[in-house]
C-alpha cells in the first residue's frame, strides 16, 4: 500500500513538473537585468528581460497572451527595431548612438537584446534606461551591472524614478618603459646624458680639421 501511494506521489510532481516546465521563465516580469561591458573600441549592453516584459515594450497592440516561439519569430523585426530604445547612452555629455543591435529568445523564452555603441572616449559614461519609464508599474527594476576589460566600474538597481548610472571610464596610457636603478633621478640622470652627448659633439667638432680655404 505504501508502496504504490510513494508511486502515485512520484507521477503526480512528474506531471505537475511537465505542466510547468514548457512556460517557466528565467526572469521575473518585474526584473530585467543589463550587462554592460566596456571595452576599449566598443560598448556592449546585453539586456534580458521575460517575453511578457518585451513584449509590453515593443510590440503594439502588447498581447494579451504569451507568444509562442514561432510568433516571436515572426515579430523579431519590431522586436529589433525596439532594441535602440531601450537604454540612453552618453560620454561626457555627448550621446553614443547603437551600431548595431541582435535579438535572440533564450531556452527560457526570454528576450535577450544586445546592443553595440561607439567607445566611450570621455568621462562620465552615463547609461539611462529609459524603458523603465514605458512602463505602467513601478516595481519593474532593471539589475544594471558594468564592467570594463577586468575592471568593475559599478552596479545599481535602476527604477523609473532613478533611471541612470554614472561610472568613470579611465582611459590608461602607455608609459616609457621604467628603468628600476634610475629610480627618481632618472629624469636628471637622461637629461646630464643628452648633455654630455651634446658636449662630446661640439668638442668633436672643433677638434675635427678644416679643408683648404680660398
Amino acid at each position: 500500500m505504501r508502496r504504490r501511494r510513494r508511486q502515485l506521489v512520484a507521477t503526480g510532481t512528474i506531471a505537475a513538473a511537465a505542466l510547468l516546465g514548457p512556460s517557466a521563465e528565467a526572469h521575473d516580469p518585474f526584473q530585467i537585468t543589463t550587462d554592460a561591458r566596456v571595452h576599449a573600441d566598443r560598448i556592449e549592453l546585453r539586456i534580458t528581460m521575460a517575453q511578457r516584459t518585451a513584449t509590453r515594450l515593443c510590440l503594439s497592440p502588447a498581447p494579451a497572451a504569451t507568444l509562442s516561439r514561432a510568433e516571436l519569430d515572426q515579430r523579431h523585426g519590431e522586436l529589433a527595431s525596439c532594441g535602440p530604445s531601450l537604454y540612453r547612452l552618453t560620454s561626457g555629455g555627448e550621446p553614443l548612438l547603437p551600431r548595431a543591435t541582435e535579438v535572440v529568445v533564450t531556452a527560457e523564452n526570454d528576450v535577450q537584446t544586445t546592443l553595440v555603441f561607439p567607445p566611450a572616449e570621455r568621462s562620465p559614461l552615463v547609461l539611462d534606461a529609459v524603458h523603465l519609464a514605458r512602463l505602467s508599474n513601478s516595481t519593474f527594476g532593471d539589475e544594471l551591472t558594468v564592467t570594463g576589460d577586468g575592471t568593475f566600474l559599478g552596479q545599481k538597481l535602476l527604477r523609473a524614478d532613478d533611471s541612470a548610472l554614472s561610472v568613470d571610464v579611465l582611459v590608461e596610457l602607455p608609459t616609457a618603459p621604467s628603468v628600476p636603478w634610475l629610480g627618481r633621478r632618472g629624469p636628471l640622470v637622461i637629461s646630464l646624458l643628452v648633455g654630455l652627448v651634446g658636449f662630446y659633439w661640439l668638442i668633436r667638432r672643433a677638434r675635427s680639421p678644416r679643408g683648404p680655404t680660398a
